[in-house]
């Protein structure tokens, strides 16, 4: 139920104990009234932020695998200068990289753990 928010009732339900949404829809603030989620939609919700870290997280990581395909090659080619400048080049992404594989694990965890309690 979307209407159009007039100042009086956007003040009103400023004070009001009921839930209200406020968003904009065609460039015109609407305000919709909406009940509490079930913990099932609260559960389902939670899972889709999870899923949606994990999925950027991946993402990050495979746009900086460039990074590791470089370092592997100075390795492979004994060329320890090279590993040795690369490794303090790209230093901050591959401490990025170690976080966001940890992350991963603890969401993808997380994830399971969710899935397990709704069976």
């Amino acid at each position: 139920m979307e209407k159009i928010v007039e100042e009086k009732l956007y003040n009103e339900t400023l004070s009001s104990p009921e839930f209200f949404a406020w968003r904009v829809v065609n460039g015109e603030l609407v305000n919709e009234h909406y009940e509490d989620q079930t913990a099932e939609e609260q559960a389902e919700e939670q899972q889709l932020k999870i899923a949606e870290s994990i999925r950027i997280k991946k993402e990050y990581l495979a746009q900086t695998d460039y990074v590791i395909t470089k370092i592997s090659e100075a390795v492979a080619e004994g060329d320890t200068e090279l590993q040795t400048q690369l490794l303090a080049e790209y230093s901050e992404i591959l401490i990025k990289r170690k976080e966001a594989r940890s992350e991963i694990n603890k969401f993808e965890s997380e994830l399971a753990a969710q899935t397990n309690l709704s069976d």
